[in-house]
């Protein structure tokens, strides 16, 4: 909605325990004049933080997104090596998802389910 009504971009911080989601923190990218650009949680709001099962989850949220900031911040100032972390992930995503690897991957799950079959492994019949 934020994003939709004034144009500040949202991101989602997620947790997750055995890839079940256990907490979220949500937080808006503001561009102001007066402030400078900023993450904050809820944007325009009275509420906002971690919505999380319980508060080992939730300080965990805290804390990471602390040490993304920290982050964001180094690499702010450093727009060279932005460049070189740029180039070196493209290059290796060009080569985990080549057209020949994806083709490999897909034979594999192909050749899985051929071995499974409908009644379980290796059942010919």
């Amino acid at each position: 909605m934020v994003e939709k009504v004034f144009g500040h971009k949202g991101f989602y911080l997620v947790a997750r325990e055995g890839g079940i989601v256990c907490g979220a923190l949500p937080s808006t990218h503001v561009r102001s004049r007066l402030f400078g650009s900023r993450m904050i949680s809820q944007a325009f709001s009275n509420y906002g933080g971690p919505l999380a099962k319980s508060p080992i989850v939730s300080n965990a949220l805290c804390r990471y997104a602390v040490e993304l900031a920290e982050k964001i911040h180094y690499l702010w100032g450093k727009p060279n090596l932005c460049i070189k972390m740029g180039r070196a992930a493209r290059e290796k995503a060009l080569q985990e998802y080549s057209p020949e690897k994806v083709y490999e991957r897909l034979m594999a799950v192909y050749k899985k389910a051929m071995n499974l079959g409908p009644l379980g492994p290796n059942h010919n019949s």
